[in-house]
C-alpha cells in the first residue's frame, strides 16, 4: 500500500442531541475517541510511543471480529445514533464478504424507521460511496437485502434485471457511443429508478434532495422511456432529432441501458453516432451579417427548418441553405401583407 498523506487529530468525544443528528465533538481519550466508531472491526489501533510502539489497542473485540469476519456495533443505540452507519454496514459486508452479527441484524432492522429523519444529502453522500465501490452492485444487493432501500423509498428495488444493467455500465460500454465514461452516481441512479412512475421518481428526487443536473437527467430518462414507442418508429432523422434533442448524453445512456425495445436502443445509438451535432452551415451571425436580418423569433424558424433539412439530406450545401432560408423569408413576408 503506498500512503500519500497522514491525518493527525487529538482523541475525541461525541454526542448527538437526538437520534440522527450530526455529533457533537469533544476532547478525549484514546479509549473513548475509539468508542465513537460505527463497527467494532474499526476500533482497532496501534501505539506509536516509543516504550510501547506497536501495541495493539483492541478495547472492544475488533480483532476477534475481524477473524470470524463479523460486522458489529459497538453499543444497542449506535444505529439510532446514527442512521447512515446502515448503509455503511452494507458496503462492508459486501466489500468485506463479511456478515451482520445477528444481535447487530436485530439492531438494524429495528432502526430502519429512523432513516425517515436523515437528511437526503447525507444518504446520497453514503450511497456514492457504495457507486465507488468496486462491485457496488453487491453492496446494492445487501442493502435491498437488509430493507435498507426501502425504507429509503419503496420503490427501490435490486433484482436481477438491476444487476445485469449495472454489469453493462460498469464493463460494457467499450463499442459503444459512450465508451470512455466513468459510471457515476446519476447512471446508477437513473437504472435504479428507471421502472419508477413519475409520482414515484418525483418522490425519489425530493427525498435525495438531487442537485439540478442530477434531477434533470432523471427527468430526461422519463421523457425517453414514455417516448420510447415514437423513438422506435421515427422515420425520418428530424422526428427522431425532436424527440431526443432536450435530453442529455447521459440520460440517453441510461436509457439505452434499461429500454427493452430493441429499436429504440438502435435508434438512440443512431442518434448518438450520428445526429446529435448535425447544425445547419448558416447561423445566427450569417443571418445578420449576410442576410441583413434583425435579430428575432424568425430566425429560430430559418435555424431550426435548416437543421431539419440537413438532416432528412433536403440541403447539403450554403447554397441549398440560402435559397431555403430566403423561401422562408418570403413566405413570411407574403403573409404578413
Amino acid at each position: 500500500m503506498h500512503l500519500t498523506s497522514l491525518d493527525f487529530v487529538t482523541a475525541r468525544t461525541e454526542f448527538y442531541r437526538h437520534p440522527s443528528a450530526l455529533p457533537e465533538v469533544e476532547q478525549s481519550s484514546i479509549r473513548q475517541d475509539l468508542h465513537r466508531r460505527d463497527f467494532t472491526i474499526n476500533t482497532l489501533a496501534l501505539r506509536l510511543t516509543p516504550d510501547r510502539f506497536g501495541e495493539l489497542l483492541d478495547f472492544y473485540g475488533g480483532q476477534s471480529d475481524l477473524e470470524s469476519r463479523l460486522i458489529r456495533v459497538l453499543h444497542n443505540l449506535s444505529f439510532v445514533e446514527d442512521a447512515t452507519r446502515m448503509l455503511r454496514a452494507a458496503r462492508l459486508m459486501a466489500r468485506l464478504e463479511f456478515d451482520l452479527e445477528e444481535r447487530t441484524a436485530e439492531l438494524l432492522d429495528d432502526a430502519l424507521d429512523l432513516l425517515e429523519r436523515v437528511s437526503g444529502e447525507r444518504v446520497m453522500s453514503e450511497l456514492e460511496l457504495i457507486f465507488r465501490e468496486r462491485q457496488p452492485e453487491l453492496a446494492l444487493q445487501k442493502l435491498g437485502e437488509l430493507g435498507i432501500l426501502t425504507a429509503i423509498h419503496p420503490g427501490l428495488v435490486v433484482d436481477q434485471w438491476l444487476i445485469k444493467h449495472l454489469e453493462t455500465l460498469c464493463t460494457g460500454l467499450d463499442e459503444t457511443p459512450w465508451c470512455g465514461i466513468a459510471p457515476d452516481a446519476v447512471h446508477y441512479l437513473g437504472l435504479m429508478a428507471f421502472s419508477l412512475a413519475r409520482d414515484e421518481l418525483e418522490g425519489l428526487l425530493e427525498r435525495l434532495n438531487l442537485r439540478v443536473n442530477q434531477r434533470a437527467t432523471l427527468k430526461q430518462v422519463y421523457i425517453i422511456k414514455r417516448r420510447a414507442a415514437k423513438i422506435a418508429k421515427a422515420k425520418q432523422s428530424s422526428a427522431l432529432y425532436y424527440l431526443l434533442q432536450d435530453s442529455s448524453d447521459d440520460a440517453r445512456l441510461i436509457a439505452w441501458l434499461a429500454l427493452d425495445d430493441k429499436a429504440a436502443r438502435r435508434q438512440i445509438i443512431r442518434f448518438q453516432t450520428d445526429l446529435r451535432d448535425v447544425a445547419p452551415l448558416i447561423d445566427g451571425h450569417y443571418l445578420k451579417q449576410e442576410m441583413q436580418l434583425s435579430p428575432g423569433p424568425l430566425f429560430k424558424t430559418i435555424i431550426d427548418t435548416l437543421r431539419d433539412a440537413r438532416l432528412d439530406g433536403l440541403v447539403t450545401t450554403l447554397a441549398e441553405e440560402r435559397a431555403m432560408a430566403e423561401q422562408i423569408l418570403e413566405e413570411e413576408a407574403s403573409s404578413n401583407r
